[in-house]
């Protein structure tokens, strides 16, 4: 549970989850809170790990098939968001990228020479 909370606190993580969540959801998860807060929070966090191990989005799979693999690496003293939507895009190089970031300093994408590539981010 630490590990999350260097990334997100518990006060940013309900209001993701109010936001993502339907209304029935977040009526359910009030009620959780309000009997049990620790327990709730601990949900919270379970479903953020789990969410971790969910399959790449398919249309992202075939990229990675038909281009070349980059790996990046975040600066110092920063990290990705892990999270639910396991995208991201950036504007890297003059154009715009899509990433899914695999550890707090580590993200895949594809680029369009074939191989494998590393880039070392710049915050």
């Amino acid at each position: 549970m630490a590990w999350h909370q260097r990334f997100l606190t518990p006060e940013d993580l309900l209001v993701v989850v109010k936001e993502i969540a339907t209304e029935q959801q977040w009526h359910e998860h009030l009620q959780r809170w309000e009997k049990d807060p620790k327990d709730a929070l601990r949900e919270m966090n379970n479903a953020r790990i789990a969410s971790q191990v969910t399959p790449m989005p398919g249309e992202m799979l075939e990229e990675f098939r038909t281009m070349g693999l980059a790996i990046y690496i975040a600066p110092a003293r920063t990290s990705f968001i892990l999270g639910d939507d396991m995208r991201g895009d950036a504007f890297l190089n003059a154009r715009w990228v899509q990433f899914m970031p695999i550890a707090p300093d580590v993200a895949v994408g594809y680029c369009d020479a074939p191989g494998v590539h590393m880039a070392r981010l710049r915050a």
